[in-house]
């Protein structure tokens, strides 16, 4: 039995810990800011402004990506002095958590009472004990500003934003700001923060690769798990080691037994049946640890081994992983992996070989991380992470899955995942 007050293995592999204090791409950001006629930048999307200044707290999940709680300023001529501001309830919040920028400050929000005057003695209540001589925290108390948007507006202006070309993340936050900015000029934002996340840090891939590593064990035990009697149901519910699960549940894909050969996707709502011996289950499973995304998986043939066509699927689906994670490099687009992987499949000679579905996405903190707009048939950069799906259709039987993840480089692409690929679970 655990020792009271322990954490227990799992919670000790992948509990939530502080993120390193920088996790944004400053340099690609700043690049992209002058080549698209930038002076500055104001977020307010809740997993921009903690990819940026690392403030997520509850915000992330509760309120979602538009409705945030929390900004982040940055001026591209003075990109030194970036400026965070939250809610006066979280003054405590980056005594844990370190963050590189030093500017930080308070707004008021609803939690205090409005028949207390908007002035810094307010925020006392909310200061740890023993933190009031904190420089920073001394800095943020006296910053108290009686709103969000005032709080932006004052950012602004230190940093010579008040005029200018400035970029917003949430173009339905920016007019609060800019009318009472009148010689800014409004530009859209969103698709500036998704272009600097595509390509990650390296504090990122730290936190991508724990993420992964969570969902490789939570696959693992719930095949070891596997138990006679046990339903479809059982084993959506019983993949849960941490992080956060989306609602949807953790398997992507719904793997009807039988004959049917379609490609369903989970609603959630499916009819429960019991899992059978020689039934192949396509894990493509989804998560959150630390705000980063995790995504992957590959199939599990329930107590049995592949015999016959079945091996010819899993041979053709583990050497086209192969082959594609070697041509991802720099330079690669999505056709040309989807061209050199098929030829693998006919290569094999698996029936109906188009059938495949070959398909690419980043994954970051959304696992769409590409920039609206951009080409759909997208090209590979170095230190983009990439998920590399390959999926053959068929019945109880035959259907196969694969999935990788993974960041890309010169020399093909760098796997998250630690299983053999070529194998199932």
């Amino acid at each position: 039995m655990m020792a009271q007050g322990q954490p227990s293995p799992v919670t000790a592999q992948f509990g939530q810990r502080p993120r390193p204090a920088r996790l944004c791409n400053l340099d690609r950001l700043l690049d992209a800011m002058e080549a698209r006629g930038l002076d500055g930048l104001l977020s307010y999307y809740s997993r921009n402004v903690m990819y940026l200044g690392g403030y997520a707290s509850g915000s992330t999940a509760i309120y979602g990506e538009a409705n945030g709680v929390a900004a982040f300023v940055i001026s591209r001529r003075e990109p030194d002095h970036p400026i965070a501001i939250m809610p006066e309830f979280e003054i405590g919040y980056f005594l844990r958590q370190p963050t590189w920028v030093r500017d930080i400050r308070l707004y008021r929000t609803l939690i205090l009472p409005f028949d207390i005057p908007t002035e810094p003695s307010a925020v006392d209540r909310f200061i740890p004990q023993g933190a009031h001589d904190v420089p920073w925290v001394r800095r943020a108390r006296e910053s108290f500003s009686e709103s969000l948007t005032r709080a932006c507006v004052r950012a602004l202006q230190d940093v010579g934003l008040d005029r200018g070309r400035v970029a917003f993340d949430n173009l339905s936050f920016a007019p609060f700001v800019a009318s009472e900015l009148p010689h800014v000029q409004v530009a859209d934002g969103y698709g500036l923060l998704k272009f600097a996340r595509m390509v990650k840090t390296d504090a990122e891939l730290s936190l991508l690769r724990e993420a992964h590593r969570l969902n490789q064990t939570a696959i693992e035990r719930v095949a070891d798990a596997w138990a006679p009697g046990m339903s479809w149901n059982d084993l959506s519910m019983s993949y849960r080691l941490g992080g956060f699960i989306f609602d949807r549940g953790s398997m992507l894909f719904f793997n009807p037994r039988g004959s049917e050969s379609t490609v369903r996707f989970s609603t959630g709502l499916e009819e429960d049946f019991t899992l059978e011996p020689g039934m192949h289950i396509m894990f493509d499973c989804h998560g959150r640890l630390n705000n980063y995304n995790w995504d992957g998986g590959k199939t599990w043939i329930i107590d049995d081994e592949p015999r016959g066509l079945e091996k010819t699927i899993v041979r053709a689906c583990g050497d086209a992983m192969g082959e594609a994670l070697n041509a991802a490099r720099p330079g690669a687009t999505l056709s040309q992996l989807q061209v050199q992987a098929r030829r693998v499949f006919e290569r094999h000679g698996v029936p109906a070989s188009d059938s495949a579905l070959i398909y690419f996405h980043g994954v970051g903190l959304d696992n769409s991380e590409q920039e609206w707009g951009a080409p759909a048939d997208w090209t590979m950069e170095d230190g983009m992470v990439v998920a590399a799906h390959f999926l053959y259709p068929g019945d109880a039987q035959h259907r196969y899955f694969v999935e990788e993840i993974g960041v890309v480089r010169p020399h093909g692409m760098e796997r998250f995942f630690t299983w053999d690929y070529h194998k199932p679970v």
